[in-house]
């Protein structure tokens, strides 16, 4: 698993990782790729035609981030080619996706329905995540749950996954060391 971010840190979920400016020179090296990604200035429009174009033939692409992520427009353009093995939308640009949508026709494209907090504990879930958030913010620190883009030393828990399950071994990128 290699995590590209905008602070290129690793933790025991992860192999490599390297910086956002570089995902896409590494695209070509993986075969699935899952783009969980918050929104803000410096993520809009991050994974476009660039990105596309350099991921390998049959490779899987998965977005659960927020769709001005993702140039929706390359994308389809890929999906058309014959690009993907498959890919998987948990959002799109327009929700929810008018019946005439072609996004609905294409081959190989799964769409999920932008729920996926949805369960019997999202009460107890979203409860914890406010009690914690403001018991933190009073002792003066910053939650980790909550994500501000404009703050100055963030440790911004941006996250572009990526897994590789073909044989062989990757060389480290050289933009990145272990911690």
């Amino acid at each position: 698993i290699t995590a590209a971010n905008r602070i290129i840190e690793m933790d025991e979920n992860t192999d490599d990782a390297f910086a956002l400016s570089f995902i896409n020179r590494y695209a070509q090296d993986y075969d699935i790729i899952i783009v969980s990604i918050a929104s803000c200035e410096d993520t809009y429009g991050l994974v476009g035609k660039d990105f596309f174009d350099n991921l390998k033939q049959d490779s899987v692409f998965i977005n659960i981030s927020r769709w001005n992520v993702i140039d929706e427009d390359a994308l389809i353009d890929q999906i058309k080619k014959g690009k993907f093995r498959g890919v998987a939308l948990d959002v799109m640009k327009t929700e929810p996706l008018d019946e005439n949508n072609c996004l609905w026709d294409l081959d190989g494209l799964y769409i999920t329905p932008h729920n996926s907090f949805i369960s019997d504990k999202i009460h107890t879930r979203m409860f914890k995540v406010i009690l914690d958030g403001l018991l933190t913010f009073k002792e003066g620190q910053w939650h980790e749950d909550f994500i501000n883009c404009n703050r100055a030393k963030s440790h911004l828990p941006i996250s572009f996954t990526t897994y590789k399950y073909a044989e062989g071994t990757r060389a480290r990128n050289p933009c990145c060391s272990k911690i």
